[in-house]
């Protein structure tokens, strides 16, 4: 019993598969094309049924009708035999009468000597295909061999006519699919059209009006509800951006000015002097990071943007961290092109350069960092540990930090939303032990 349950299991699973296969197929395309091929389907099968049907039942018809008119051909045929036996070969056109003796069968056209008695059989006699019938009457044998191919002729027709009737019936399923589909999906294209054309930047945008369909009509409700809360949420996040864009930027000015007349100090000890340095540099550095990510919170297109000069950013990055790298024994080279410009804001553009120069700086020991900028291409050479092969597709992932990685994973995220808002494109390259290269490329204006 448990093997053939399973065998009755592992059957229905097979059956099914089909099915499942036709379904995950049909749910790869659009509605509209879903709903035409169910459709077409289930037309298909209704025609299957019905052409199975017709030809049953001309098949049915032939039989009937073919060998009641042959057993009444035959039963005339004896009767005639009976009463005039010299007029029984007397046969109308399209038959053949024969009566023959048991040792005459051979006289016979072979097809005709086997068909038995009381049994009518389709044969076929000298290229013609008759429906044939025997019937004894004492000891003679009497056939008769009925012309079957306007009966068959008949069956063709007949079954071509189904075949136009099922051809005609697809044709009729199609179009009425493409009209019922577009009576259907017409409101569901509809609200995505419109959806399609919303606005990230507009509020206030709703979906309303009715579609022509209770359901899609529930849908763009829902959709409208949705904006209302997305709206809010917007207003939300915009008024915490213009608080903290406020709230930042203030104590940071009053850092960056107290630093300034800290450093007009002449009895100020150069211990102190390197601090300030260092607290300037770092309110500086938080500076660019607000001013990043709140470039990157507005939804300015690259189009929008002002050019900046790029040769007088390289240059300013290069000589401010010089002495960041001196600390460290490295060697900082810049190979800067003269007016080199790019569709930038200012301040991005030196968050980009300045973060890939800092964490070449960072991550190098000893040799050197080169700096390359010229039309449309800047380059951070360092000669650094490298980064192993399975890290180098992290690194521009946020809080990603590789093996040799001493930061929170921030700068090198930034520089990615960033060099993707300006519509530039950064790679880059390493080989373990012997250094990281990247690359930043862009529309270059002159």
């Amino acid at each position: 019993r448990t093997y053939s349950t399973a065998l009755s299991l592992r059957a229905g699973r097979l059956a099914l598969r089909p099915l499942v296969t036709i379904y995950v197929v049909m749910y790869r395309f659009n509605l509209r094309t879903r709903f035409i091929a169910a459709l077409l389907v289930i037309m298909a099968v209704l025609a299957t049924g019905f052409a199975f049907a017709v030809f049953r039942l001309i098949e049915g018809v032939e039989q009937e009708l073919g060998h009641n008119v042959l057993h009444h051909e035959l039963a005339e045929f004896a009767q005639t035999y009976r009463e005039q036996p010299e007029r029984a070969l007397d046969s109308e056109p399209g038959m053949l009468t024969f009566i023959v003796t048991p040792d005459q069968t051979a006289a016979l056209p072979p097809a005709l000597a086997a068909v038995r008695p009381g049994v009518s059989e389709e044969v076929h006699i000298a290229g013609v295909d008759y429906l044939a019938g025997r019937q004894d009457v004492g000891a003679t044998r009497l056939y008769l061999a009925m012309n079957n191919e306007r009966l068959e002729s008949v069956e063709t027709q007949l079954s071509m006519l189904a075949v136009l009737l099922v051809i005609a019936g697809f044709a009729i399923a199609v179009g009425a699919g493409f009209a019922l589909s577009h009576l259907v999906t017409g409101p569901v294209t509809g609200l995505a059209n419109l959806v399609s054309r919303l606005d990230p930047a507009q509020r206030g945008v709703r979906l309303g009006g009715p579609f022509g369909d209770h359901d899609v009509d529930r849908i763009a409700s829902a959709f409208d509800a949705y904006l209302v809360r997305l709206d809010e949420f917007v207003a939300r996040e915009q008024a915490f951006t213009d608080d903290a864009s406020h709230e930042l930027r203030t104590p940071l000015s009053v850092i960056a000015s107290a630093t300034d007349l800290l450093r007009e100090d002449p009895a100020l000890p150069p211990a102190s002097s390197q601090r300030l340095d260092r607290i300037g540099r770092a309110a500086q550095r938080m500076n660019g990071i607000i001013e990043a990510l709140l470039f990157l919170a507005r939804g300015d297109a690259a189009g929008d943007i002002e050019s900046c000069e790029l040769s007088e950013i390289a240059h300013d990055v290069t000589e401010g961290l010089r002495d960041a790298a001196a600390a460290k024994g490295l060697a900082l080279h810049g190979e800067i092109a003269a007016h080199v410009t790019a569709i930038a804001p200012p301040a991005m553009a030196h968050m980009v350069i300045a973060n890939l120069v800092e964490n070449a700086i960072a991550h190098t020991e000893r040799g050197r960092v080169d700096v390359h900028l010229d039309t449309g291409r800047l380059v951070i050479q360092d000669t650094g540990p490298g980064i192993e092969a399975e890290d180098l597709q992290h690194v521009f992932e946020r809080g990603f930090r590789g093996a040799h990685s001493r930061g929170r994973g921030l700068g090198l995220y930034l520089v990615r939303r960033i060099t993707e808002r300006l519509e530039w494109r950064i790679s880059v390259q390493s080989t373990p032990g012997a250094g990281t290269r990247f690359e930043v490329t862009f529309d270059s204006r002159h």
